[in-house]
């Protein structure tokens, strides 16, 4: 995707890869990935997979229990919702 300049599909792509190693408790690297993508999406002013990686972070936090860290990921999500086009 980055060869192709394809900057939004490689924020998916890797935030979709996040929440795989997430889900199989790999979290060092699925932070890694989903704070790659919060940038991707940030540097392109994309709202929506801002909001939806912000979320997953949120879940990584939870996992490793910090719940402070979870909560402020999930202002920033909600953050990053409302300044969404309608």
């Amino acid at each position: 995707f980055e060869d192709l300049g394809a900057r939004w599909e490689l924020g998916d792509a890797t935030a979709e890869r996040g929440i795989a190693k997430r889900e199989l408790g790999r979290l060092d690297e699925a932070e890694e990935d989903l704070r790659k993508a919060t940038r991707i999406s940030e540097e392109l002013g994309e709202r929506q997979l801002a909001s939806w990686t912000w979320r997953a972070l949120a879940q990584v936090s939870e996992r490793r229990g910090d719940k402070a860290e979870a909560e402020q990921r999930l202002r920033r999500s909600r953050e990053a919702e409302e300044q969404r086009p309608r």
